[in-house]
C-alpha cells in the first residue's frame, strides 16, 4: 500500500477503540493477502511499517509535452512534428475535418498507452486501418516532454517496421543525455490510468454512457483510496470464506441432527444434544464416535446389550463334576451308618477330650465317675486306645470331608450373572426363561446334598435354554442398532473432522467482521473526504460551461460497492431534482464529461502537466463555447491544455475574450502531406493589432506613433517570454522557478538577455547579440523600448514591418 495512504490508515487505527488483534486484522488486510491470511490464523504476518504521521512525501515531477511527432500514422504521410510551449498556458490546434489535426491526438494516445479510445469499441477494420496510405513505411509516433528536475527533453517513440500489426511496435524512452530505455522507465503507467490526460472526442462522448460502475472506478482511481477498497475487499473476502466454511458445517450438523431424531439410540441422543447448542460440544461427539472416555457411558444400553450377547451360565463340566461328588459324598456317609466305625470315631473323640484334660488338671480320680485314678498310666494306656480307634473312624471323617467339599462346589454353581436381568426385562429381550431359571436355580438348598444334587440336575437345562434365549435376543439386538448407527457414526466422524478443520475459522469470524465494518467506514470517509474538492471543482467548471442553462450541478457522490457501485450526480432543473442524463442536450453532456475529467486530470499528484483535448466544442451552444474558454483559461494558469478543434467559434472566442493562447493550423493536401503554421500567436497578435492601427485612416497619427511602438514592445516580450520558457524548462527549471523568473524582469532588456543568454543580468549584450540579426534589429529593439514613452518619429510601416520580422527572427533562436 501507498506509504501515505498506510500512514493515514494507522493513523486513524491509533485514534480508534479496535482491540490490538482486530488492528493487526486491518494492517495484515493492507499489506496484502497472504499477510492476512497469517493474521486470521493466528500468526504474527510481516508487515510495512508505515511511515511518520507528520512526514512530507515528494510529489511527482510535472512532465509537460514539448512535441508531438507522426509518420505514417493515420492521416499523416511523410514525418511532421506538432511543436508545443512546454509549461503553462494554452495551445489551439485547428484544421478542418480531415485536416490530420486528429491524427497527432491519436498518435499521442497510442503512443503512451499503446491503444485508442477510438478503435476500442469498433469492428476490427478500424483498429487494421492505422497505417497511412499514402506513406505506410515507415511509420512512427513520437514524441517530447520537458520534465521537472530533468536537464533537456525526454523523448518517447513507438515505431513499427514493415508489414508489423500495431500492437507489434518497438517501444523506446530516452532522457536526455542518457542512453534509451522501455516506457516503462517513466513509471507512468498507473497515473496514465488514473490520471489520463488525453480526452478524445469518443471519450467525451462515452464518459458518461459506459455505465455508472465505470464512471465510478474512474473517480475512486484518482482518489487515492483504492488501495484501501482492496484491503476491505479482502477482509470481506475472508469474511465470506470464514461464514461459508462455518455454514457448510452448521448446514450438515442440521442434516445430522434431523437424522438422529429417527434413531433409537443413546448414542444417537448424546449426539444430537451436543450438536444442538451454539457452541458444539466436539470433545464430547468425539467420546460417543470413537467409544472413549466418560461420554461412552451414555451408550450404556449398546454395553448392556453387549453384555448380554456374552453371558453364560453354569460351566456343564463344573455341574456335572459336583453333581457327581454330591452324590458320592452321599452314598459314602450312608455306607458308614450304624458301623462301629462311627461309634470308634465317636468314642476317640471322647477320650481325647479326656487327655486333653488331664494334660491340663494333672492326675485325680476320673470327674465322671469318681471310680479310677486318671494318671500317668492310665493316660498312655488311653493314648494307645485314641491310636487304635482313629483308625477305625478314618472312613467317617473322609465322608464328612467329602460332604463338605462338595456341598462347596454345589455352593459355587449358585453365582450371580454378569449383567443385570432386569435391565434385559427394560431393553424388551428374551429374557423371562433365563430369569426364572437363574431365580430358580439361585432357590436350591444345598444342606441336602442327595436333593440339592437332585434339583440342580433339574433345573441344568431350562436355565442353559433360557440364558441361550437371552442371548440369541441381545445379539439381535445389538445388531440391529449397530447397523443403524455404524454409518451414522461414519458420517459424525467426518463431519467432525470438518468441523475441528472450521473451530478456528469460528473464533476469527468476529474479528475479521469486525476489522472489515471499520475499515469500510474509514474507506468511506476517506473517499468522501478526497472526492469533496473534486466535486467542488467540477461543480465550479460546471457552472462556467452551463451559462444560460437551467440545469443546476450539486454535489457529485460515490455511493454502493461491489456491481452497485455508481455515481450520483445531483442535477436539479430550474430547482427541481432530475435524473442528469435524462434532461440534458448533447452540448451539456459534453459540458458536464469535460466538468468531471478536469478536475481529475490536474490532480496535483499526476506527473502530467498537460492536457489534450480532441473536439470539445461539438454540440456546445455559443454561450457554453465562451464558458469553455473561460474554463481553459483558468486550466492553462497551472497546466498546459492543448485543444483540437474544427469548429472555427473557439479560438474565435478566445481571441474576443482577450484570452492568451497560441494559436497553430493543420492543413492537408494531397497524398497526406500535412502542413503546421502558427496562427494568431500572442506575438503575432500584437503585430496585427499593430498594423491595423497604422492602416486605421480615421486615427490621429499623433496617437498611432504612440500606441504602434506599445503593441510592438509587447509582441517582443511574448516571444522574449516563451523563448526563456522553452529554454529553462529544457534547462529542467520547475514551472513556479520559471514563472519566478519571468516575474522578476522588469524591463525589455533584461527580459531580452534572460530569452537570449539565459541570464538577465547579461542586458549589456543583448544590442550585439540583436546586430547579428541586422543593424536593423537593433534599432527595432531601441524604437520599442523608447517607444513606450515617446512617440516613434520614423516610416511606421515599415517599423511594423521590421518588428514582424525580429519577432520571427527570435522564435527560430534555439
Amino acid at each position: 500500500m501507498d506509504e501515505r495512504l498506510l500512514t493515514t490508515v494507522a493513523s486513524r487505527l491509533d485514534a480508534s477503540d479496535l482491540d490490538d488483534e482486530t488492528g493487526l486484522l486491518v494492517l495484515a488486510a493492507c499489506e496484502g493477502d497472504d499477510a492476512l491470511t497469517e493474521a486470521i490464523g493466528g500468526r504474527q504476518p510481516q508487515l510495512t511499517d508505515p511511515a511518520p504521521h507528520d512526514a512530507e512525501l515528494p510529489e511527482p515531477a510535472g512532465a509537460y509535452l514539448a512535441s508531438i511527432g507522426v509518420e505514417g500514422f493515420r492521416g499523416v504521410g511523410e514525418a511532421r512534428t506538432l511543436p508545443l510551449t512546454a509549461g503553462p498556458g494554452l495551445t489551439l490546434v485547428v484544421g478542418r475535418n480531415g485536416s490530420g489535426k486528429s491524427s497527432f491526438v491519436e498518435a499521442l494516445e497510442v503512443l503512451l498507452t499503446g491503444d485508442s479510445r477510438r478503435w476500442a469499441s469498433r469492428q476490427k477494420s478500424w483498429r487494421e486501418g492505422w497505417r497511412n496510405l499514402h506513406h505506410p513505411d515507415p511509420s512512427s509516433v513520437r514524441a517530447t516532454f520537458s520534465i521537472d528536475r530533468s536537464a533537456g527533453l525526454t523523448s518517447l517513440v513507438r515505431e513499427w517496421k514493415t508489414g508489423a500489426d500495431l500492437d507489434d511496435a518497438i517501444t523506446t524512452a530516452q532522457a536526455h543525455g542518457k542512453p534509451k530505455g522501455a516506457l516503462e522507465d517513466l513509471a507512468w503507467s498507473d497515473a496514465l490510468v488514473a490520471y489520463r490526460p488525453i480526452l478524445s472526442y469518443n471519450e467525451l462522448g462515452s464518459i458518461l454512457d459506459e455505465g455508472p460502475a465505470h464512471l465510478y472506478d474512474a473517480l475512486v482511481r484518482i482518489l487515492g483510496v483504492d488501495e484501501v477498497t482492496d484491503a476491505f475487499a479482502r477482509l470481506r473476502s475472508a469474511r465470506l470464506q470464514l461464514d461459508n466454511r462455518i455454514d457448510a458445517v452448521k448446514e450438515e450438523a442440521k442434516v445430522l441432527v434431523r437424522t438422529f431424531e429417527d434413531i433409537d439410540d443413546e448414542r444417537a441422543e448424546r449426539c444430537r444434544s451436543a450438536m444442538s447448542t451454539t457452541k458444539w460440544n466436539l470433545e464430547g461427539i468425539a467420546s460417543v464416535v470413537t467409544g472413549t472416555g466418560e461420554v461412552a457411558g451414555s451408550s450404556i444400553d449398546l454395553d448392556l446389550l453387549r453384555g448380554f450377547t456374552q453371558l453364560t451360565g453354569p460351566d456343564p463340566e463344573m455341574v456335572r463334576t459336583a453333581l457327581e461328588r454330591a452324590r458320592a459324598a452321599v452314598a459314602e456317609r450312608a455306607a458308614l451308618v450304624g458301623t462301629d466305625a462311627e461309634g470308634a470315631a465317636r468314642l476317640a473323640e471322647l477320650l481325647e477330650q479326656a487327655l486333653a484334660h488331664h494334660e491340663h488338671a494333672g492326675d485325680e480320680a476320673c470327674p465322671v465317675c469318681g471310680q479310677g485314678q486318671l494318671d500317668k498310666a492310665w493316660a498312655e494306656q488311653t493314648e494307645a486306645e485314641v491310636e487304635r480307634l482313629n483308625r477305625i473312624a478314618h472312613a467317617v471323617r473322609h465322608a464328612v470331608e467329602s460332604e463338605r467339599s462338595a456341598r462347596q462346589r454345589l455352593e459355587s454353581l449358585q453365582k450371580l450373572p454378569s449383567t443385570s436381568l432386569p435391565e434385559a426385562t427394560r431393553l424388551e429381550l428374551d429374557a423371562e426363561g433365563a430369569r426364572r431359571g437363574w431365580e430358580q436355580w439361585l432357590g436350591v438348598d444345598t444342606s441336602d446334598l442327595g436333593g440339592a444334587a437332585d434339583s440342580f440336575e433339574r433345573l441344568f437345562p431350562a436355565l442353559t435354554a433360557g440364558i441361550e434365549a437371552l442371548r440369541t435376543s441381545a445379539a439381535a439386538a445389538f445388531a440391529e442398532r449397530q447397523d443403524v448407527w455404524q454409518p451414522v457414526a461414519e458420517e459424525v466422524a467426518a463431519w467432525l473432522e470438518r468441523a475441528r478443520a472450521a473451530e478456528p475459522a469460528r473464533l476469527a469470524l468476529p474479528r475479521v467482521t469486525k476489522a472489515e465494518g471499520w475499515l469500510r467506514g474509514v474507506a468511506d470517509e476517506l473517499r468522501d473526504e478526497r472526492l469533496a474538492p473534486i466535486a467542488r471543482q467540477a461543480a465550479a467548471i460546471w457552472k462556467q460551461l452551463s451559462q444560460h442553462s437551467n440545469v443546476a450541478l450539486g454535489p457529485i457522490k460515490l455511493k454502493g460497492t461491489g456491481p452497485k457501485r455508481r455515481v450520483d450526480l445531483d442535477v436539479t432543473v430550474d430547482g427541481v431534482d432530475s435524473v442528469a442524463l435524462s434532461v440534458m442536450s448533447q452540448g451539456e453532456l459534453h459540458a458536464l464529461a469535460l466538468a468531471i475529467f478536469l478536475p481529475r486530470a490536474t490532480r496535483a499528484d499526476s506527473p502530467f502537466r498537460f492536457l489534450v483535448i480532441d473536439d470539445p466544442v461539438q454540440a456546445m451552444d455559443p454561450a457554453k463555447v465562451e464558458g469553455l474558454s473561460r474554463v481553459l483559461e483558468d486550466t492553462a494558469k497551472t497546466r498546459q491544455v492543448v485543444v483540437f478543434t474544427h469548429d472555427d467559434r473557439l479560438p474565435e472566442a478566445v481571441r474576443r475574450l482577450g484570452i492568451d493562447a497560441k494559436v497553430l493550423q493543420v492543413t492537408r493536401s494531397d497524398g497526406s502531406a500535412v502542413e503546421i503554421r502558427e496562427v494568431g500567436s500572442p506575438s503575432s497578435v500584437y503585430i496585427d493589432d499593430a498594423r491595423s492601427i497604422v492602416l486605421t485612416n480615421d486615427l490621429p497619427d499623433e496617437v498611432k506613433r504612440r500606441v504602434v511602438p506599445g503593441y510592438c514592445r509587447h509582441a517582443l516580450e511574448a516571444v522574449l517570454n516563451e523563448i526563456s520558457r522553452r529554454k529553462l524548462f529544457a534547462a529542467g527549471a520547475g514551472h513556479d522557478e520559471v514563472e519566478e523568473r519571468l516575474v522578476g524582469v522588469t524591463t525589455l532588456t533584461t527580459r531580452a538577455a534572460l530569452a537570449l543568454f539565459g541570464d538577465e543580468d547579461r542586458g549589456g549584450e543583448v544590442m550585439s547579440r540583436l546586430n547579428t540579426f541586422g543593424g536593423w534589429a537593433g534599432d527595432v529593439f531601441k524604437a520599442c523600448n523608447k517607444g513606450s514613452h515617446d512617440a516613434y518619429a520614423g516610416d511606421l510601416k515599415g517599423f511594423v514591418r521590421d518588428a514582424e520580422k525580429l519577432v520571427e527572427k527570435l522564435s527560430s533562436t534555439q
